[in-house]
């Protein structure tokens, strides 16, 4: 169960877009969000560069990216790599032709991703090891009343509290760092300050995120947080079917 400010340090994903401000555009169908490392591929660290480009795909990763792409999904691959690695991974995805819409670059490392959010636009889930649609019975948490509407206040207070013991890193589809960052710096939000990273320029939503470290959603809210029971998708180590 995941609670605010546990000593269990998390790597908290925030998105501003129908929190701090209106939505950005919702399509229809999900845009997912997919790990590279560990779950398009073998594990490659930052360290060794050398093996970005000789690692094999995991199996089944592109048939199942060729399946949701064929059934109009915008596929991302958002990745702890940084733009250094831009060259190699992006030959490595059109060698094993991989039909991606993007790379988004530097999402934090370490696993242990925590998603915040408004309305329906997140689910996350963990890969494990083969894509597959098992599904399973979890624990999670959400606040007794949820967020209908953009909240500054109580946004900037969520962001200031998840910070005490956490990573934050906060992302937008809003492109226009400067306004951005102002917009943020007029409710006393200061980079490093009071959160750790901002990614920009994210693709429409909503969003499905896939990573093979632990992964978690929470809608955010007003009043305590609660455990609840609710059914949350968990590719296992079957074979696969993709319905």
């Amino acid at each position: 169960m995941v609670v605010l400010n546990s000593p269990d340090r998390k790597n908290v994903m925030l998105y501003l877009d129908g929190s701090l401000w209106p939505s950005g555009k919702l399509l229809e169908k999900e845009t997912i969000l997919m790990d590279m490392d560990g779950v398009a591929c073998g594990h490659v660290d930052n360290e060794h560069p050398e093996m970005m480009k000789t690692v094999k795909p995991l199996p089944y990763a592109r048939e199942f990216v060729e399946e949701k792409h064929n059934m109009g999904h915008l596929f991302y691959i958002l990745t702890a790599r940084t733009y250094e690695h831009a060259p190699v991974t992006l030959d490595w995805f059109r060698k094993w032709r991989f039909p991606i819409d993007g790379v988004i670059f530097n999402k934090p490392r370490g696993g242990n991703y925590h998603y915040f959010f408004t309305g329906e636009s997140v689910r996350a889930t963990r890969f494990d090891g083969v894509f597959d649609t098992t599904y399973e019975k979890h624990n999670i948490q959400a606040f007794s009343e949820v967020m209908t509407k953009p909240d500054p206040n109580r946004t900037i207070e969520l962001i200031n509290q998840l910070h005490q013991n956490n990573y934050v890193c906060l992302m937008t589809q809003r492109t226009d760092n400067v306004s951005v960052d102002d917009t943020l710096k007029s409710y006393g939000c200061i980079l490093g300050q009071n959160y750790d990273q901002i990614i920009y320029n994210m693709p429409p939503g909503p969003y499905w995120h896939i990573d093979d470290r632990i992964v978690r959603a929470t809608k955010m809210g007003y009043g305590e947080l609660r455990s609840t029971i609710a059914t949350i998708r968990v590719f296992r180590k079957s074979k696969p079917t993709f319905s």
